[in-house]
């Protein structure tokens, strides 16, 4: 018996630890008593998952963010928490939200931005489309609230009217929804609602933390989150007013991420203080002063207030060949020219030391360079470097791999780029060489040709500044009309060739521009595809909710000498698709030596059936699936006789044998 007792006693036991609470999830009880059926404190402080105390026992997954006090660290890069997609969550109403702190934007940006997930689905990749259900943080420095559902962007309309959390300090964002009521509440209170907000659950991952869309992947270019996140919550119902305030006052997240101090810098996801940078790798070292002198990498401290702790540590940058340019351009920022200046005689006795390497001599010519004028003593010895150098390597066009010689070249001519004598050695050196490659023959070439012929090497380099800006857009065209763009030019005006002529016509796409390749449909002739492509495709009639102002055709214009006009359209009248992505209106035409029309276009990297209504593929039939035979690999057309555009064959398609290798 007195066994017996025993055994009861340990069963007794172990029952009662089996159903205690843990004692770091006590805190919880309150949060819990509402049954989330989704509940992640992240407050683990170390590791790779996040534990769920919710109903599903759904544990969530973290990539590559790192914990801080106690805290998930999220830097702004490629980060972010991946909750496992589960049934629990497909429900018709449903509530969600977290604790969210938001690091003072350093990147100056003041357009609106793409946005950062807070909490919701994973975004349609390389397209404009968010997921089915978000909230996000948009808008001027990133700390507007918006609400996204059934992919539709701000549904509540809080980015218009302007509903924001404040940085650098935890805020609660929480969203509700219930027959067709969404609800948005910051820290308890609610602050926006609308009705007949339309949503269908979808299968699919939450994710917490990331880039709304992934168009960069790392700061400060990056959407993604530069805080932290604490207690991701989930409900399969429509919670109320107070259980919403009872939420935020259950736990409010104690650890205070760290700021960035206008005395430090963020590397590699790292804190540094600005007097520490000298305990670096020379490599961090040089990222660390780019960080502080190019504005593309977006710290924003002040450079004037820190001034007494730069200004030493560049001066001894000026020493390191790795570190010498980029310390003297930030010493420029800094207004230190005295700084450089007092550094002349070390530049100058590196810049002629013969056992030193080459970069570490270049680097210094280099920075006599940025001194400019303030460098003037050093002429005569980087002359006479530059006639050594000449002498042994002989004359010849500038080449990269001449690092010493170049660098003497560009010093000279910012230090005293005017004066005859350097001009003189500069002309036969550096001007001839380049002068000789060029057809003197040209007409345009002639005032470039006088000065040649009077010895005046360098002023006829100047002289063809001018002329190389405007024959450069000829050499860029190659000489075919088809791709002359000049009327239009533009950094990215040739990726799409949307004219080509071909025995007295001219077949032209769209508005025959790059990126412009199609033209927008009318209302007739959205109902006109409706009617055809809702037959088989009823969910036709949901695309693009109907918005004909973003739909277009590929019209293919063939005109003759004459004058006359042909238009056809590429896939036929109804094969209508999206302008929301800017290559999906981009098309390319070129005629082959035999006159056959090769015409290519629609699709941004692959094809994507979303970006055209549902029915236009099937027309021809090819299918959405990607994994079926006839899903395309290209969108692309031959006719199927030369010069006549009435009749073309689809061949981007797999085992075609005209499609693209």
């Amino acid at each position: 018996m007195k066994t017996m007792t025993t055994i009861l006693g340990f069963a007794v036991l172990a029952i009662t630890l089996s159903t205690a609470p843990h004692a770091a999830e006590a805190q919880y009880e309150n949060i819990l008593a509402l049954k989330p059926v989704g509940f992640w404190p992240a407050d683990e402080g170390s590791g790779t998952r996040l534990r769920d105390l919710g109903s599903m026992g759904n544990d969530a997954n973290l990539f590559n963010t790192t914990w801080a006090n106690s805290a998930l660290n999220f830097t702004g890069g490629y980060e972010f928490v991946e909750i496992p997609r589960n049934p629990a969550t497909l429900s018709d109403e449903f509530s969600l939200g977290t604790w969210v702190f938001m690091r003072r934007p350093r990147d100056g940006r003041k357009t609106k931005s793409r946005g950062t997930t807070i909490l919701g689905n994973w975004a349609r990749h390389w397209s404009k489309l968010p997921g089915p259900i978000a909230l996000r943080l948009t808008g001027e420095n990133k700390l507007t609230i918006e609400v996204v559902s059934n992919r539709k962007p701000d549904v509540l309309g809080s980015v218009a009217a302007g509903v924001r959390i404040e940085s650098e300090t935890w805020q609660h964002v929480f969203y509700t929804y219930k027959d067709g009521e969404g609800r948005l509440f910051v820290n308890g209170k609610p602050v926006c609602s609308k009705e007949d907000v339309p949503y269908t659950p979808q299968p699919g991952e939450y994710i917490a933390g990331a880039d709304s869309q992934w168009w960069t992947l790392y700061p400060p270019r990056s959407e993604a989150l530069d805080g932290s996140l604490q207690g991701i919550v989930i409900f399969d119902r429509a919670i109320g007013d107070a259980e919403v305030a009872s939420l935020v006052n259950a736990v409010k997240p104690s650890a205070q991420p760290h700021v960035i101090a206008d005395d430090e810098l963020r590397l590699h996801g790292r804190f540094i203080k600005l007097m520490n940078l000298g305990a670096l790798s020379l490599e961090d070292q040089r990222l660390a002063i780019r960080f502080m002198h190019l504005p593309r990498y977006g710290w924003t401290g002040n450079l004037e207030a820190n001034k007494d702790v730069l200004k030493p540590y560049l001066s001894q940058a000026l020493q390191q060949p790795l570190l010498r340019y980029d310390a003297a351009l930030l010493l420029e920022k800094l207004k230190g020219k005295q700084t450089l200046a007092n550094a002349k005689s070390q530049l100058l006795a590196r810049v002629a030391d013969t056992n030193a390497s080459r970069k570490d001599r270049a680097t210094a010519a280099l920075v006599l360079g940025r001194i400019g004028a303030g460098a003037r003593n050093a002429v005569a010895t980087l002359t006479t470097l530059l006639r050594e150098n000449v002498a042994t390597g002989g004359v010849h066009v500038p080449r990269v791999e001449d690092l010493f010689r170049n660098a003497v070249v560009t010093a000279l001519l910012a230090i005293d780029g005017s004066n005859a004598e350097v001009r003189k050695l500069l002309g036969n050196a550096y001007a001839k060489p380049i002068l000789d490659t060029m057809d003197m023959a040209q007409p345009y070439m002639e005032p470039v040709k006088k000065l040649v012929d009077q010895g005046l090497f360098m002023d006829a380099l100047d002289a063809c500044k001018p002329i190389i800006k405007e024959q450069k857009l000829y050499f860029r065209s190659q000489n075919d009309p088809d791709r002359d763009q000049r009327d239009h030019w533009a950094g990215n005006s040739r990726a799409y060739t949307a004219v080509a002529t071909y025995k007295g016509c001219t077949y032209t796409m769209g508005n025959g521009k790059a990126f412009d390749g199609c033209s927008p449909i009318a209302q007739a002739d959205y109902d006109r595809a409706l009617s055809v492509h809702s037959k088989d495709h009823p969910d036709a009639a949901e695309w693009l909710d109907g918005n004909v102002a973003g739909m277009f055709r590929a019209d293919l214009k063939k005109t003759v000498p004459d004058g006359t006009v042909q238009t056809v359209y590429i896939g036929g009248e109804n094969f209508i698709f999206s302008g929301r992505d800017a290559k999906t209106k981009a098309w390319s035409i070129t005629l082959d030596k035999h006159g056959y029309i090769h015409v290519m276009g629609g699709q941004h990297n692959y094809p994507r059936n979303s970006e055209f209504m549902p029915g236009a593929w099937e027309s021809l039939g090819l299918s959405g699936d990607r994994k079926a035979p006839n899903h395309p690999t290209t969108l692309y057309w031959i006719s199927k006789r030369p010069e006549d555009v009435t009749e073309f064959e689809f061949v981007g398609r797999k085992g075609h044998p005209q499609d693209l290798p």
